[in-house]
């Protein structure tokens, strides 16, 4: 009786945060399921070797070989790439002109083959727009030239010829710099050739992954070196902020990180290297495979300042963190458009953050720090779905996944939990959401304590 009692409450208690997670529910609109489903079911083995020059100019100058199999070629294909001057397309060996629209190229049936094609584009876009897919920026204290790329999931085709979002990819980048630049990209170069005032730089081909996980900045930045791990681990900045930087600070938290972080997953590092590059302030920060970004006005805190070490140690783990996560393959749209947008990465890796420095017990707790401010931002976000139908459409935030993913782990115990974890980053699941994650947690669900029970009815009551 006890026991069927128990299972009842358990399954109103998913039934509670099945319904939470509505709001992160990312099941593709209609249109764009059967848009994205028809172009990835018939592209398949696609391969991008892309050769940019990045002058002392607000233009970029590329040129993009790309390389798939079709499964069938009876309908046309499109191929995405914002406001760019072509100068050259050639698909197949066959060079025409294009039917460009500004956006994106469709192409003919009759030039594609079912099987192996491949396209050629030489093009040029203008860096001096916001929506250029790239933020150049000039530092008005030296004068030096900065390139930042901002992908997401819209602007990649404003830099790069690129097809539908959902095409996982291998990339190989050729980069020709002034030669005072660095070149960062997702993989650690493997040749720097001299060519007069510039260098050629390349790259190996990369893993797959989707066009808006890159990352490419470029600059004459300063960089610091950590040689005591086996992983490349590098420290980059602006060269007018580096007195402001206290590098062996930020490597030890990185060091810390990837440690904490190997063990919680159960999963080596999945790159060969690890980036933190620290953006002026007026740039947004993201996670990028092999890449972590940070923002100037957290440079380095003072030894006093224990708030600010907090953190800078929490950002540091959040982006250690994400690491992992990229490598899921997590639906991103949904018919609700930006409100339910997928947070699921970022809801992780949040509570990985916290989980993390919360074990340590090296600050003040973490988690009740975060009842008393981020979650109070979660419990805006269940009157959103209301905003939406209303015609608005606001963001959401992961502090909502957060909160609903600390529930999860006390229901289902922190092994449990983590080991979940564990093997979806093995399987590398396909179209993973919150309710998936959910479900494979209670697939294998089991007797819960007295405690659990209590909490499963706590939870039934707010429902």
């Amino acid at each position: 009786m006890i026991r069927t009692l128990t299972l009842d409450l358990l399954r109103l208690s998913l039934s509670s945060l099945l319904s939470l997670a509505l709001f992160f529910s990312i099941a593709i609109s209609p249109r764009a399921e059967t848009k994205r489903a028809i172009i990835e079911s018939r592209v398949s083995e696609l391969s991008y070797q892309v050769s940019l020059s990045l002058i002392d100019k607000p233009e970029l100058h590329g040129v993009s070989k790309i390389n798939f199999k079709l499964t069938e070629s009876e309908q046309p294909l499109t191929l995405a790439l914002s406001q760019a001057q072509v100068s050259s397309f050639i698909i197949n060996g066959h060079k025409i002109y294009p039917n460009y629209d500004g956006e994106q190229f469709t192409l003919s049936p009759r030039l594609l083959e079912s099987g192996n094609n491949a396209i050629e584009i030489h093009y040029r876009v203008a860096l001096d727009s916001e929506k250029s897919g790239m933020s150049r920026v000039t530092d008005p204290l030296d004068q030096h030239i900065y390139l930042y790329s901002n992908f997401d999931e819209e602007s990649v085709s404003q830099l790069l010829p690129i097809f539908n979002q959902g095409n996982k990819a291998s990339f190989q980048f050729n980069i020709t710099a002034p030669k005072s630049w660095t070149v960062i990209t997702t993989q650690a170069e493997t040749k720097l050739i001299s060519k007069g005032d510039f260098n050629l730089w390349e790259f190996p081909v990369s893993p797959e992954v989707l066009p808006y996980q890159l990352p490419l900045y470029a600059g004459p930045f300063q960089i610091w070196h950590n040689t005591t791990t086996e992983l490349p681990l590098r420290l980059i900045s602006r060269q007018s902020v580096k007195g402001a930087i206290d590098s062996e600070q930020w490597f030890s938290s990185a060091h810390n990180a990837l440690a904490k972080f190997t063990q919680q997953y159960g999963q080596p590092y999945p790159s060969n290297k690890f980036d933190l590059i620290i953006k002026p302030s007026s740039l947004a920060t993201s996670s990028k495979i092999g890449v972590g970004s940070f923002n100037e006005q957290d440079l380095t805190p003072s030894d006093e300042d224990k708030f600010a070490q907090q953190n800078l140690t929490s950002q540091i783990d959040y982006q250690v963190s994400m690491q992992w996560l990229n490598t899921l393959n997590v639906v991103e749209q949904s018919e609700a458009g930006e409100l339910a947008r997928s947070s699921l990465r970022e809801s992780l890796a949040s509570y990985m953050a916290i989980q993390a420095q919360a074990d340590t017990g090296e600050y003040s707790p973490i988690w009740h720090q975060f009842y008393l401010n981020q979650k109070q931002i979660a419990y805006e976000q269940d009157e959103l779905y209301a905003l939406s139908l209303a015609g608005k459409t606001p963001a959401m935030s992961p502090f909502k996944g957060a909160a609903i993913l600390k529930q999860l782990e006390y229901q289902f115990t922190s092994r449990h939990f983590r080991q979940t974890l564990t093997d979806l980053l093995s399987a590398q699941s396909d179209s993973l959401t919150l309710a998936d994650f959910i479900n494979k947690l209670a697939a294998s669900e089991k007797p819960l304590n007295s405690p659990k029970i209590k909490h499963s009815f706590k939870l039934w009551q707010l429902t």
